[in-house]
C-alpha cells in the first residue's frame, strides 16, 4: 500500500509482483479510479500504462503473468526510443496541426533521429547530448535534417531562434510521452536552449512598399493554363505578384494564409459592418489552427478583383500555381517574385525577413487603435503579442510622447461625502 500524493486522507491501492528487474506494480491513481501498471524498462527508467478497468483481481493476474514472462525471457521490457516515440507522435498529434507545423515536426523528427540514432532511448538523453546538438546546429556542422556536413565550406550556420524552435518541438514530444505514461521522466525538463538576445524584427517602411508596388506589374511568369481549343501551352503573362503584395500590406495577414485563399472565400456583399466585403481564412491553413473572417479595404477589394482577372474563370485558388490550377501558389515562388521586384526597385533585401516585415508594419501603423481590434483584423489570437512583439517603438510615436503630454491637475478637496471611494484628488486634462 502506498501513501496518497493528492493530500487526501487514506491510502491508494497498490500491489507489486516479482523481484527486482522483473517486478510489475499495479496501482490506482485515485480511489475507485482506473488501474495502471508500471515496470522497469531495461534502461534505468520505468514504463507505465493504463489497464483500462477497475478490477483489482484482473490487475493482479495481469501483473503475475507479465512478471513471469519477464523471468522466462518471453518478453523484454520495452524502452521508448526516438523511432517509436516520433512514429506515434507524428501519427497522433502532428497530423492535426497546420501544414507548416506538421512539416516542421517531421523535419525535427528526422534531425533528432539522424543525430542521436533511431534506437536511442529518450530517457537516456542528457544535458550533454543536447549541448552537442545545439553546437552542431549553430555551427552548421549538421544540416536541418541532422546529417553531418563533411565539407566546412558548405556548412551554413543558423541562429539561436531556429535551434530554440527545434528544441521546443522535441520538448513537446517528451511531454506528450510523459503524459501518456510511456516515459518516467522528461529529459528536456531542466535543459535551456540557446536564446537570441536581440532578435531581428525588421519593419518594412511605406517608402519600400510603394517602390515595390511601382514595379510589381513588371514581374511576369510562365503559366500552363491556356491553349488553343482547350489544350494547354506555355504562356507568359503578368504574374499575380502585384495583387498578392497589395493584400499583404492591406490585410496584415501572413502570406501563407493569403496564398491559400479560394474564390469561394470571398464575400463580395457590401454591408454597413463590411463596406467593401470580407475575406474568410480556413483554419486548416492558419498557423494557430483558427478560422478567421476579416474585412476588406477598398484597396484590398480592387487587388482581389485584379487577381481574379489574371487567372482563368471559375472557382479554385485565388493565387494558383503557374503550372497547375488545382494547386495554390508556393511560398518559394511568391518569395522569388518579391526578390525580383526588390531588384527592379533597386532595394536590398531586408535581413531577417521577406514578407513578415510588412505584417509588423501593419501593426505598428495602427498603434493608436485598440489592440483587440488590430488583433482581430490582422489575425492575432493573443493581444499581448501584438503589443509586445509587433508594435515596436517608432520615432514618430516617441516624439509624440515628448510633445503631447496630458495635464495632471489637482482637484480641490470637497466634503467627505463627495469624495471618490479611492480618495483620488487628481484629474487628467487634455
Amino acid at each position: 500500500m502506498s501513501k496518497r500524493k493528492d493530500g487526501r486522507k487514506g491510502k491508494r491501492w497498490s500491489h507489486g509482483v516479482g523481484q527486482y528487474r522483473h517486478r510489475v506494480r499495479v496501482y490506482e491513481e485515485s480511489r475507485d479510479g482506473i488501474l495502471y501498471f508500471a515496470h522497469a524498462d531495461g534502461s534505468g527508467g520505468e514504463r507505465r500504462g493504463s489497464l483500462g478497468h477497475r478490477d483489482r483481481k484482473r490487475a493482479i493476474a495481469f501483473a503475475e503473468e507479465l512478471s513471469a514472462r519477464f523471468v522466462l525471457g518471453l518478453e523484454v521490457p520495452e524502452t521508448e526510443t526516438l523511432e517509436t516515440g516520433w512514429r506515434d507522435y507524428l501519427r497522433e498529434r502532428s497530423v492535426y496541426k497546420a501544414g507548416d507545423s506538421e512539416t516542421h515536426d517531421r523535419r525535427v523528427a528526422k534531425a533528432t533521429k539522424n543525430f542521436f540514432g533511431n534506437s536511442t532511448a529518450i530517457e537516456q538523453l542528457t544535458r550533454q547530448d543536447f549541448d552537442r546538438f545545439f553546437r552542431a546546429r549553430l555551427s552548421g556542422e549538421i544540416d536541418s535534417l541532422g546529417n553531418l556536413v563533411m565539407v566546412p565550406a558548405r556548412r551554413r550556420a543558423v541562429g539561436e531562434r531556429t535551434v530554440e524552435r527545434d528544441f521546443t518541438t522535441f520538448r513537446a514530444l517528451c511531454r506528450w510521452l510523459l503524459q501518456c505514461g510511456r516515459i518516467a521522466r522528461d529529459p528536456t525538463q531542466s535543459v535551456r536552449p540557446p536564446r537570441q538576445k536581440n532578435p531581428r524584427r525588421p519593419v518594412a517602411s511605406d517608402d519600400r512598399g510603394d517602390a515595390i508596388e511601382a514595379v510589381a506589374d513588371h514581374i511576369t511568369t510562365t503559366v500552363n493554363w491556356y491553349g488553343p481549343d482547350g489544350g494547354r501551352m506555355l504562356t507568359e503573362i503578368v504574374s499575380s505578384f502585384g495583387p498578392l503584395f497589395c493584400l499583404v500590406r492591406e490585410s496584415g495577414r501572413r502570406v501563407g494564409s493569403l496564398l491559400h485563399l479560394r474564390i469561394e472565400d470571398i464575400d463580395w456583399r457590401r454591408t454597413p459592418a463590411a463596406p467593401w466585403g470580407c475575406l474568410r481564412f480556413a483554419s486548416a491553413y492558419d498557423k494557430q489552427g483558427k478560422a478567421w473572417t476579416c474585412l476588406m479595404s477598398a484597396e484590398a477589394r480592387e487587388a482581389v478583383k485584379e487577381a481574379i482577372a489574371r487567372r482563368p474563370e471559375g472557382g479554385g485558388w485565388l493565387f494558383p500555381a503557374p503550372r497547375s490550377l488545382s494547386s495554390p501558389l508556393r511560398l518559394e515562388t511568391a518569395t522569388s517574385w518579391l526578390r525580383r521586384a526588390e531588384g527592379l526597385a533597386r532595394l536590398d533585401p531586408q535581413e531577417g525577413g521577406a514578407w513578415h516585415p510588412y505584417r509588423r508594419a501593419y501593426a505598428i501603423k495602427r498603434k493608436h487603435l485598440p489592440a483587440s481590434d488590430v488583433a482581430q483584423q490582422g489575425g492575432w489570437r493573443n493581444v499581448s503579442v501584438v503589443q509586445q512583439v509587433y508594435q515596436q517603438a517608432d520615432r514618430e510615436t516617441l516624439i509624440r510622447v515628448l510633445t503631447e503630454p496630458s495635464e495632471l491637475r489637482e482637484v480641490p478637496r470637497a466634503a467627505p461625502a463627495d469624495l471618490a471611494a479611492d480618495g483620488a484628488s487628481f484629474r487628467v486634462v487634455g
